[in-house]
């Protein structure tokens, strides 16, 4: 990490009451046991909120990490408490998967999730990481799972499912698992097992493990961690084939050059109306920020987007929208970002934020107002900064009337974890 100058060091520890104009309500705080720790991701659904933790203080887990699966409903008169009830209770990770790593609900109300460890010849041991996708079907006696497929089996160890899959309306999963982009059929009989088909494999260490979102045409749209023309990370483009059961065919849309563009994205895309794509890099940008943690990766990260030709068979179009300071500002987004009303983004980053308890890693969450006129900046604002823990790691989602909900893997009244409401002023 770079010495600072004691000038630097100052503005960044600037006190953040300013930044904090949204107002924070803390709806749970997780107390570990099986009630779980370190919540890890959250989505908004049928009303209420979904997630996952990714550790849960079970005698039978390896190192506490096993996790659940949960739901936060809200109170049904206004000032009350929201309630929280486990959906998966994750208890021995030699026999479940485990340490769960995001869910996504259908149009059924099952949800779909993944899970980065556990399962069948993986043992106690959290570094032999399988995992797998798995589905929770609700009924009136609670919530039934069943493994879709499980990655220890067949030989497939250490692939370790972290991407949030996408269900389309035949009941069909697709994900990224590893550096493969999969498709999940279901079975034409029930209980039957589930097919895996590989749509598209990737070269070795480019990590594609992050959300897949979709287009028009069933077009899908994705990231690699690394990899790319400069080894900097790329997005992609994988398109189905034109006649059943043909090849999907993978297209590089932008490979990061590791400058002022960005490099490393990290994090789910998002999608507009438009067909424009947005998205997060967790270095490049502004080579002069303020906290370096690699001198290998310049820039404290940056949001893009990623813009369509106006004719076929044209070149997309990177435009960097941000780029972080690590100031007062945030640095190192990490989570992609969510669109809301009037195309503003809402994101967060895992450290800045600026405040003397903090000194260099607390995070922050932010939005991105889209300019006035066309060619105009980009505007930043910082709508609350943390001021407590270098582990928060925060994740948010977009609710109903603009109001957004998250997670953070610390803080609560436990400093394991909690889930948030931030609403405006």
């Amino acid at each position: 990490m770079k010495v600072l100058q004691v000038m630097a060091v100052c503005a960044v520890l600037q006190s953040a009451a300013q930044a904090r104009t949204w107002n924070l309500t803390t709806l749970y705080s997780f107390p570990g046991g099986s009630k779980g720790l370190r919540p890890n991701s959250i989505i908004f659904a049928k009303g209420a909120l979904f997630g996952t933790t990714a550790g849960e203080a079970e005698a039978s887990c390896a190192n506490d990490n096993c996790g659940n699966v949960w739901k936060l409903a809200p109170p049904s008169t206004s000032g009350g408490a929201w309630a929280y009830t486990v959906i998966l209770n994750i208890a021995d990770r030699t026999t479940q998967l485990a340490q769960p790593t995001s869910v996504t609900m259908a149009a059924s109300g099952s949800l779909f999730g993944t899970a980065y460890g556990g399962g069948s010849d993986c043992g106690m041991d959290e570094l032999q990481d399988c995992g797998g996708v798995f589905e929770l079907t609700p009924g009136s006696g609670g919530w039934t799972e069943t493994v879709l497929v499980d990655f220890g089996v067949g030989g497939s160890n250490g692939e370790g499912s972290t991407g949030q899959v996408l269900v389309n309306s035949r009941g069909d999963v697709f994900g990224t698992i590893g550096n493969r982009a999969i498709e999940l059929i279901p079975p034409s009989e029930t209980g039957g097992a589930w097919t895996e088909d590989t749509l598209y494999a990737f070269g070795g260490g480019v990590g594609s493990g992050y959300n897949l979102v979709a287009g028009p045409g069933n077009v899908f749209y994705g990231q690699t961690a690394g990899g790319g023309a400069y080894g900097m990370g790329s997005v992609y483009q994988l398109t189905p084939p034109a006649v059943a059961g043909g090849a999907w065919t993978e297209e590089t849309l932008y490979s990061f050059q590791g400058g002022t563009d960005g490099s490393n994205p990290t994090g789910p895309l998002a999608i507009g109306s438009t067909g424009t794509l947005y998205g997060t890099t967790n270095n490049g940008g502004d080579p002069t920020c303020l906290f370096q943690q690699d001198d290998e990766y310049p820039g404290c990260g940056t949001v893009y987007e990623l813009t369509p030709p106006a004719t076929a068979g044209g070149a997309w179009t990177e435009t960097v929208l941000y780029s972080f300071t690590d100031g007062t500002d945030g640095g190192y987004p990490a989570n992609g970002v969510v669109i809301g009303s009037g195309g503003v983004l809402y994101g967060t980053t895992l450290f800045g934020g600026g405040t003397a308890s903090c000194y260099e890693a607390c995070g922050t969450v932010f939005n991105l107002k889209p300019p006035a006129e066309p060619g105009g900046a980009w505007t930043e604002s910082v709508l609350y900064a943390f001021t407590d823990s270098s582990t928060v790691s925060p994740k948010v989602v977009l609710g109903a009337g603009g109001v957004l909900y998250g997670v953070t893997e610390a803080l609560g009244a436990s400093d394991s974890g909690q889930v948030f409401e931030l609403t405006a002023p």
